[in-house]
């Protein structure tokens, strides 16, 4: 959430520098909306007491990359018993 936040302000800060106001404005207004509700997001992960999901993404990309290297492994001890 935080991270659109951003992107939104970033669009806004070049969108001024570069003389469209209303581009601009109404970036920041997004921005600044995400990054509210990210606020909010974390009062009621706080104040309920459960844990907020964090990493998700990059676990999956994990056991991907793990399950990649075991059909590495797996592949490379086949190719070293065809070679002997």
């Amino acid at each position: 959430m935080l991270h659109y936040a951003v992107v939104f302000f970033v669009i806004a800060l070049i969108a001024a520098l570069l003389g469209f106001r209303g581009v601009a404005g109404m970036s920041a207004e997004i921005g600044w909306f995400f990054a509210v509700l990210a606020v909010i997001f974390l009062v009621v992960a706080l104040v309920s007491g459960r844990p907020a999901v964090v990493g998700s993404r990059t676990d999956r990309q994990f056991t991907v990359s793990v399950r990649s290297f075991d059909s590495l492994a797996t592949t490379i001890s086949h190719v070293r018993r065809l070679a002997s």
